[in-house]
């Protein structure tokens, strides 16, 4: 299979702009179901990841759902009497859904992970 050197180009800067796999109790509940978290760049639309995840991972992702989260404040105490309000960025997950394989769940294993326990 021959690719045009812009085509893989294009894939490259959208592989880049996937963040990580989301760990979490809830997405590990998930990957039991083939279904796999990721926090990804809010530019990134769903017919990107299609094409990324088609190079990559070809007649494996069954489905791509995203879901844009808003921003939250957060009240952050630097002093004992001073309260400062801080903002969480928004931030945007991928959900996929793999096919029965479950031979693909170890590629998302070798991206970076950040553990959140929440």
């Amino acid at each position: 299979m021959k690719i045009n050197k812009f085509i893989l180009s294009s894939i490259i800067k959208k592989i880049n702009l996937i963040k990580y796999p989301l760990k979490t109790k809830k997405s590990e509940t998930l990957n039991k179901l083939n279904k796999v978290v990721l926090i990804v760049h809010k530019s990134l639309t769903k017919n990107d990841l299609k094409e990324v995840f088609h190079f990559l991972l070809p007649n494996q992702i069954k489905s791509i759902n995203l879901l844009n989260l808003p921003k939250k404040k957060r009240k952050v105490r630097k002093f004992k009497t001073s309260l400062f309000s801080n903002v969480k960025r928004s931030y945007k997950k991928a959900y996929l859904t793999l096919n029965s394989n479950i031979s693909s769940l170890f590629f998302f294993d070798t991206l970076p992970t950040v553990i959140n326990e929440g």
